[in-house]
């Protein structure tokens, strides 16, 4: 093999065994998630390495599930430094990749990005298949290595690649082998214990090779116990037995006072007469030795107890498998809880339905409440979506297939309706018949509303966007209509956009939707009056709509500027003053705005009609209803404006 030519990916990465393990986790193509990525990042600020993946050796490529530092998502098999990865028992460690013969003509390698350094803990499954690899790159070589502390934090790190991996096979699942095996393990065990409990009554202190019998004469004060039960016990054969040394001292210290109380309960006359209990001994060092269920009967004469006779039988294995059911179901909850996807579990055989906790958590149903009958799920489907979501998962069992998705609205137990995701898969026997279907429904209420809300500020963008490019051109178009030269129109339109733009600041301050006409006023004459006391306001508290408000703010730019440029805010001494009152019944109310100036030069009536008076008399008529009335007076200028206040209060 020449210098420039890659070696070829060993014969593993095709191997068949290896490929339906990998294919088993369905972890190829998946989305980005966040544990995966933290793992990668982890290993980059660990190994101090610019690159790091979480690669997947498939048959006819290598595909990263995270990665940082690397553009692509997917490599040639021919750019793979993990498929020989594959071939080590944990890691495989390239000081320099130009000298190692598998990956010196390596593309990766003898191009961009000129990769040098390789270090990649092999992804195992616990059955010893190789999956890929958790890898970290440098351009740079590294004739050491990693240290120590690099090597054993990046193999742990692996290990935690491998348990999410198992953890998300599971959640995918939904149904869980370990869920299943938990269930097979429990009815074995309570089909045991039934069936050894009723060959103990029938048998009882016959089977002396599995049950040992005890005898307490307690009018002589003597314990009798037989080989099996001393062997039970602990207690050698010539050895005395007594109820305190032998039986009572021989049990685990937090069985003692229950099993002490049920033997004296037993020997009560006013009771059952039966003492029935399981209890621990413990062995010579005091830990635990077995589980013991004993049961015996007492007789009595003259009221008193005179005789306690019974069996002792070794239960440590019954306890160890329930112990372990019950482990896995508790694995299996936890499971459960890390998700907030409500899992459930339709055996098509019975049509039974099972759920978990989810369903209480996020639907609010009583778990023991539910109906185990699917017709309980399809009762709490939308009536507009009902028909055709039982539709769509009746093709999808009846049929070959095995997936199955569908979004539909589902009934909470407030009787709300929630939009959710719901998935499931088909598990079929060999000859291809349903035999059950897992699935998990996601609540998608809050993914919707979201989706809603975005559209609705879209479409509110885009209307306001819209008036606002008409105001902007209707400003345009009469300020160079009226202007009289090109300077003064530059100057008027900068104006009057700052207006419009001091109207927008108001309502963004509010609302959005709404501002205070103090506000507009306020905001439109500190742009003009050289004092804030020169300008006046009175009036109630009001609140304007965004209709009124961008014109209301022009038009109270337009006759500031006039006050500034001809009328009273032209000297050092002229006022004015702003006022309005709402008058008339209620819901035909109407709002009188007045502006009036006092102190200036005398007022001369203007000869022409400019942009500001028609801006006042027509477009305020034409979006406000508005009727606008300009005076001229020698000692100042007045205007008044009267408006319906349902029209001035109006929102786009």
């Amino acid at each position: 093999m020449s210098e420039s030519e890659s070696a070829a990916p060993p014969a593993i990465v095709r191997d068949p065994e290896r490929l339906v393990a990998l294919a088993s986790y369905g972890i190829l193509d998946t989305s980005a998630e966040e544990g995966f990525d933290d793992i990668v990042t982890v290993a980059c600020e660990i190994c101090q390495a610019p690159v790091a993946l979480v690669s997947f050796v498939a048959a006819d490529r290598q595909w990263f599930k995270a990665r940082v530092g690397f553009e692509g998502c997917q490599t040639p098999l021919e750019q793979s430094v993990c498929a020989h990865a594959l071939l080590e028992p944990e890691i495989l460690v390239v000081p320099d990749l130009t000298k190692d013969r598998r990956t010196r003509g390596n593309t990766l390698v003898t191009h961009d990005p000129f990769v040098r350094f390789y270090a990649g803990v092999v992804l195992r499954t616990p059955e010893g298949q190789p999956l890929g690899t958790l890898c970290v790159l440098d351009v740079a070589p590294r004739p050491n290595g990693l240290t120590a502390g690099q090597r054993g934090a990046l193999l742990a790190l692996g290990r935690q690649v491998m348990a999410m991996l198992a953890l998300r096979r599971v959640l995918a699942k939904s149904g869980d082998e370990l869920a299943e095996q938990a269930q097979i393990l429990l009815r074995r065990a309570e089909a045991a214990a039934k069936a050894q409990e009723r060959e103990l009554r029938l048998r009882l202190a016959i089977d002396a090779t599995q049950i040992g019998i005890f005898d307490y004469d307690l009018v002589a004060g003597r314990l009798d116990w037989d080989a099996r039960t001393r062997e039970l016990f602990g207690v050698p054969p010539d050895a005395p037995v007594t109820y305190e040394a032998s039986f009572l001292n021989r049990l685990h210290p937090d069985d003692r006072v229950a099993a002490d109380r049920a033997v004296r309960a037993s020997l009560d006359a006013s009771g059952s007469g039966i003492f029935e209990q399981e209890y621990r001994t413990v062995g010579p060092h005091g830990d635990a030795a077995r589980w013991i269920a004993a049961r015996g009967i007492a007789t009595f004469a003259d009221g008193e107890a005179t005789r306690l006779v019974g069996t002792v039988r070794d239960v440590t294995a019954r306890r160890s498998a329930a112990a372990a059911v019950s482990a896995t179901l508790d694995r299996y909850r936890l499971v459960g809880r890390m998700t907030k996807d409500v899992i459930w579990d339709w055996d098509l055989a019975t049509g039974a339905v099972l759920w978990n906790d989810a369903l209480t958590v996020a639907y609010g149903y009583l778990l023991e409440e539910v109906d185990p009958a699917p017709q309980w799920w399809v009762d709490r489907i939308h009536p507009d979506d009902r028909a055709r979501t039982f539709e769509d998962i009746r093709t999808v069992i009846e049929g070959p297939g095995h997936e199955w998705q569908h979004e539909y609205r589902f009934r909470r137990a407030d009787g709300l309706y929630a939009d959710v995701l719901d998935r499931g898969s088909v598990i079929r026997d060999e000859k291809g018949r349903p035999l059950r279907m897992i699935g998990a429904m996601l609540d998608n209420t809050e993914r919707k509303a979201e989706e809603e809300r975005q559209r609705l500020l879209n479409l509110e963008l885009s209307h306001r966007m819209k008036n606002l490019l008409a105001m902007v051109q209707a400003l345009a178009a009469q300020t160079l209509r009226s202007a009289g030269g090109l300077e003064e129109a530059r100057e008027k339109l900068f104006s009057r956009l700052v207006a419009l733009s001091k109207a927008h600041d108001i309502l963004l301050a509010g609302s959005a939707n709404a501002a205070q006409l103090s506000s507009i006023v306020a905001r439109a004459v500190e742009l003009i009056a050289d004092r804030p006391d020169r300008v006046s306001t009175d009036g109630p508290d009001l609140e304007v709509g965004s209709r009124a408000a961008l014109p209301l703010m022009l038009m109270m730019h337009e006759l500031g500027a006039n006050a500034a440029k001809y009328g009273a805010l032209s000297n050092a001494s002229g006022r004015v003053a702003v006022s309005w009152r709402v008058t008339g019944e209620r819901g035909a109310e109407t709002v009188r705005l007045t502006w009036s100036e006092s102190g200036g030069p005398a007022v001369v009536a203007p000869t022409r009609q400019g942009f500001g008076s028609k801006l006042l008399e027509r477009g305020l008529a034409r979006q406000l209803g508005a009727t606008t009335r300009l005076t001229f007076p020698a000692d100042g200028a007045t205007c008044e404006i009267v408006a319906p206040l349902d029209r001035l209060a109006a929102s786009d």
